[in-house]
């Protein structure tokens, strides 16, 4: 899917959940192009109007989201839980200062709404650093993970670091130079400073995204 102008949007949206049979589903869907199958029995689908809704055995989100990352084949759900957005942009920075996320369960409703904008993530300084624009990535159930560009004039400052919003709990996990979702739903991650191949360990994070386990397979 090609990435989207970014435009500061303000949406209002009714949030409903609503119980259809499968036959009802069909006939609801039938103005989809685009449908991706997610994982757990839920599929995202995108209408014509380009944006995303979602639906799955005897349930049905309207298609009035965006997603929150760039690509639907970067959106796994994982113990029955996926997320969609409110604005069609995946970046957050000084001219695109936040983006909601909704966390959706099996049944098609809500159970958590937040607004992530780049002053949290400067409260935050994942791994320490400051990031002036950040871009998610993809996503694993509820936990979304962003790329960005740390701010500091240091030689890091030209290579991405990764971290994981877990938008449930709203807490922030490391800062890594890359992170990789796993089938099982954990993640793969690269710990280290860059430039310095010596620090690079190969780290298991949980569902969660907390560290697991260093990896030596």
């Amino acid at each position: 899917m090609k990435k989207l102008t970014a435009l500061t949007i303000l949406l209002v949206f009714v949030f409903s959940a609503v119980i259809y049979a499968d036959g009802d589903i069909k006939a609801l869907v039938s103005r989809k192009v685009y449908e991706y199958d997610i994982g757990d029995g839920i599929r995202l689908y995108q209408n014509s109007d380009g944006r995303w809704g979602a639906y799955g055995s005897g349930f049905k989100v309207t298609a009035k989201y965006y997603l929150p990352c760039a690509e639907a084949a970067d959106c796994h759900a994982f113990d029955d839980t996926f997320v969609l957005a409110a604005n069609e942009n995946t970046a957050i920075y000084a001219q695109e200062p936040e983006n909601t996320y909704y966390v959706f369960n099996g049944e098609g409703k809500i159970i958590k709404t937040l607004t992530y904008s780049i002053y949290d993530i400067w409260e935050e300084a994942p791994g320490g650093h400051t990031f002036g624009y950040v871009e998610a990535k993809s996503y694993s159930g509820s936990n979304l993970v962003f790329k960005g560009l740390p701010s500091e004039i240091n030689y890091g400052s030209l290579v991405c670091r990764e971290f994981i919003k877990r938008l449930y709990s709203e807490k922030t996990e490391g800062s890594y130079l890359g992170i990789e979702i796993c089938e099982n739903g954990e993640f793969k991650a690269i710990e280290g400073e860059v430039g310095k191949e010596e620090t690079w360990r190969l780290c298991i994070l949980n569902p969660d995204g907390s560290f697991k386990k260093y990896y030596r397979g």
